[in-house]
């Protein structure tokens, strides 16, 4: 009887071992479907971006279909095109209507190759957007497996791509500093550039005498303000420039966005960039 029970174990170990091998093999398999970066591409050009899948499957995959979302309004598809030199008898499908959202599909056997590019997507940018303008390069899976038996949806995740526009267009300020004001007043406003600000200084200037101070911008491309506390103790006739640089250099034109008025007890609620270049009332 012991015996017996010995050589029943000892078929038993070898089957539990067995077993947790082949559950570690297929718990082991998974990757991720890329789509590679695009940045700085200027208004009228093209760019690239490629469609991997990364990772170890165990069996190989044979099938992909995927959607692929982009904004519009910044770039457009102009071509498709799968690898030529993937192993196999790939065949892949391309929705005809390239609009956001189209639909990419690939068959090969024995299997679709993980850490080579699948397919090379061509964005051209729309020539006004110029400015910096980002977009995000969106994939959704669809699906993912061998046959209609195995699917790996649960264990292939998805890493989006960023695309953006070389900024060649200068902030715009818009100065909200009201026209007379005393002796301790702010000075605000807003400043508007799709891709993203470095920084902004503001000047104060009479006949003899000039102060600058560094703005503190809040906010997010496109939109950013600034409030600046200020104190300038004489009543007089002054002049306030804003200057602006953006992440990618770009100034503000000068000296466009500079403005003169009196100090004052009297306080006019007039926006200052209407008042450019224009005498003050009573100067």
């Amino acid at each position: 009887m012991k015996l017996m029970r010995f050589i029943t174990a000892g078929v038993i170990l070898p089957f539990l071992l067995a077993l947790c091998v082949v559950t570690t093999g297929v718990a082991a398999s998974g990757g991720t479907l890329v789509a590679t970066d695009a940045l700085g591409v200027k208004g009228g050009e093209s760019a690239h971006v490629f469609i991997f899948l990364n990772g170890s499957y165990d069996p190989a995959v044979s099938g992909l279909t995927l959607k692929v979302y982009y904004d519009e309004s910044v770039a457009e598809v102009t071509n498709v095109s799968l690898n030529k030199d993937l192993p196999g008898n790939p065949f892949g499908q391309v929705e005809l209507n390239k609009r956001s959202g189209f639909r990419l599909a690939l068959i090969s056997t024995p299997q679709i190759p993980t850490g080579t590019w699948l397919w090379d997507i061509n964005f051209t940018v729309k020539p006004e957007k110029n400015d910096g303008s980002r977009m995000e390069v969106g994939l959704e899976l669809v699906d993912i497996g061998v046959g209609d038996d195995i699917s790996y949806i649960s264990v292939t995740s998805v890493q989006n791509g960023t695309f953006t526009t070389k900024d060649e267009v200068a902030p715009v300020i818009s100065i909200t500093t009201q026209t007379r004001v005393p002796q301790t007043f702010n000075i605000a406003g807003t400043i508007y550039d799709v891709g993203g600000m470095g920084s902004a200084q503001a000047t104060l200037k009479n006949a003899t005498h000039e102060k600058s101070f560094d703005l503190t911008l809040s906010g997010s491309a496109p939109t950013y303000t600034f409030n600046k506390q200020v104190e300038w103790p004489v009543y007089e006739t002054l002049t306030l420039t804003v200057k602006a640089t953006d992440a990618a250099g770009n100034k503000t034109p000068h000296p466009n966005l500079s403005w003169s008025h009196r100090l004052g007890s009297r306080i006019r609620n007039r926006q200052v960039t209407s008042m450019l270049n224009q005498p003050m009332p009573g100067c």
